[in-house]
């Protein structure tokens, strides 16, 4: 009995950490997108609380974005709504494609380089939801929705947060 004893205690407490692990990962939300995961056509959705942006650098409400397999990012922005299909937005954007910004991705960051020889840039966070999040928000957060963060160049804190949702 003595050394049944050892032998299931040794399995309890392998069941309980089994146990949290998957705890601990159910409850993670997301990770960091992959380039492939960015490819396609996108539109922002409003932030539940834009106070959180300590600028605005494109403040038109209504965004559109594509990235395309070829490393060149498009994006547009509008003062209405228009609610286009990923085709009918590859349309509008196809002629502003050959002077987009170069895209690329540099764990964990997605880098856009500009391409009008200013040698500007931007380094963005880019977080994917693999499951629904926040449902306390007015707008939860759905699978396959990322979040972007442009960061600081000086310090590396964010400055502006992008939520954006695939287009099909």
């Amino acid at each position: 009995m003595k050394s049944i004893t050892p032998f299931i205690l040794s399995m309890l407490l392998l069941a309980n950490t089994a146990s949290l692990a998957q705890a601990e990962e159910e409850e993670v939300a997301g990770r960091s997108a992959t380039c492939e995961e960015l490819v396609g056509f996108w539109k922002m959705v409003p932030l539940n609380d834009a106070s959180i942006n300590e600028v605005d650098p494109w403040p038109l409400p209504y965004q559109w974005f594509a990235f395309y397999e070829d490393g060149r990012m498009v994006t547009m922005g509008k003062t209405e709504d228009v609610d286009y299909s990923a085709s009918e937005l590859n349309d509008v954007l196809a002629e502003m494609k050959e002077s987009a910004p170069i895209y690329y991705c540099d764990e964990p960051w997605l880098v856009v380089e500009y391409q009008d020889g200013s040698g500007l840039g931007e380094s963005w966070g880019k977080n994917i939801f693999t499951r629904q999040a926040g449902l306390n928000n007015e707008k939860p957060f759905e699978v396959g929705d990322v979040v972007m963060s442009l960061v600081a160049v000086e310090d590396g804190r964010p400055l502006y947060f992008r939520w954006i949702r695939k287009l099909q």
